[in-house]
């Protein structure tokens, strides 16, 4: 949504824009130098051939100093409004070596023209083009005075009319494109934090590699993951003690619950992959792989036991979960077409369901599979709360 523009808008502009608008109109006064100095150098060539009078050859000669001058400064990294700066006191001279030379009219069309051009190639800052204009036309008197401009002669009030019509149009111009630009800048800016809400609300639905499939191909597709661990953690007598609390109160509690296990996951390198009513499901080693996702996960279940005892030595209400985690194999993909979930099948998913309902209140069930993978990793301290459970003789 379009901005109310101010006038120091100009001013606001964020840094990366300002960078952005500095590369090109760096690249454009390449282009304006470079031109000149080719322009310059063959007609000062030409004019020399042909014995010009000093005063064209010295015109022409002006045009190839101003390229030059302006490629080196490009090369040694001068300030955009330096460059700036010397383009309009090349027009303004351009400006006054016409105007001593040939009628106003011709004068102050040529100049028009060139500011013209030049505002509409450039991203001016219209404040430090007002100044520069308006500081040269204050030295106009002199320039008269002094001979410099000779031929104002009879036509001094329409000089004068022309010239206030020229600077007023062309102040017009530097502030309309100025605006115009950012305008540019704020679409561009809504349409970035726009997207960026976008891409938070993705990501808090599917994993970064999957948002970069469907960014690129419209499409993700289901993949087989051989190594990676599962969690299913679910909360003790959580419907019977719910039934005798406030709906606000229940969901509060579930949010401030899971709200610290997803922190806990993320930091563990973890991800959670969803909620079903009290029961939590979390996987290590996909989509991207992990060889430590046995010993992860491990770490994220006893966190999650550790903030709950925290937890309910000030809660009013105690709440105690039992844990179940499995290793091997799983199926990762979106599933629906419509309010899609990224989610997780096998037989690893179902052999941890099976571990957390085997399972003592804030105990920690692992599998075979996941005991034979952190047994010589994890210390006798580390491995206090977790019960190994052979799952075919649970089911």
């Amino acid at each position: 949504m379009s901005q109310k523009l101010k006038l120091f808008d100009y001013f606001k502009i964020p840094k990366k824009y300002k960078t952005e608008i500095n590369r090109k109109n760096k690249f454009v006064l390449r282009v304006l130098f470079f031109i000149a100095l080719g322009f310059g150098l063959s007609l000062f060539i030409v004019s020399l051939l042909t014995h010009r009078e000093s005063i064209v050859v010295g015109y022409y000669a002006s045009y190839m100093i101003l390229g030059a001058v302006g490629l080196l400064l490009t090369l040694i990294k001068v300030p955009n409004v330096v460059l700036q700066a010397i383009v309009l006191c090349f027009i303004e001279y351009i400006f006054t070596y016409m105007l001593g030379r040939t009628s106003v009219e011709n004068t102050v069309i040529t100049f028009f023209a060139f500011l013209f051009i030049y505002i509409m190639v450039m991203h001016i800052n219209p404040f430090m083009f007002v100044a520069i204009l308006l500081a040269y036309f204050a030295l106009i008197p002199v320039l008269i005075k002094i001979n410099i401009i000779t031929t104002l002669t009879d036509k001094t009030v329409t000089f004068i009319g022309n010239l206030i019509m020229i600077i007023l149009i062309n102040i017009y111009l530097a502030f309309w494109k100025s605006r115009h630009f950012i305008n540019e800048i704020n679409r561009d800016m809504t349409l970035a934090e726009e997207t960026e809400k976008t891409d938070l609300l993705l990501h808090n639905i599917f994993p970064q590699k999957v948002i970069n499939q469907l960014k690129e191909n419209g499409k993700s597709l289901p993949e087989n993951y051989e190594n990676v661990t599962v969690l299913f953690a679910d909360i003790v007598d959580f419907t019977k003690t719910s039934n005798s609390l406030d709906p606000k109160i229940v969901i509060d509690e579930l949010n401030d619950i899971f709200t610290e296990f997803d922190k806990i996951t993320e930091k563990n390198f973890c991800m959670r992959i969803k909620t079903v009513g009290d029961a939590y499901l979390a996987v290590c080693g996909l989509p991207d792989k992990n060889e430590k996702h046995a010993e992860q996960l491990i770490l994220c279940a006893r966190e999650y036991i550790s903030f709950l005892v925290h937890r309910n030595q000030t809660a009013p209400i105690k709440w105690n979960i039992r844990i179940g985690i499995d290793s091997g194999n799983a199926i990762a993909g979106i599933i629906g077409l419509k309010k899609y979930v990224y989610d997780i099948l096998g037989s690893t998913v179902d052999t941890a369901v099976k571990m957390e309902q085997s399972c003592a209140p804030m105990r920690i069930a692992v599998s075979q599979k996941t005991y034979e993978l952190i047994k010589d990793i994890l210390t006798s301290k580390e491995k206090e709360g977790i019960d190994l459970i052979n799952p075919t003789n649970e089911a």
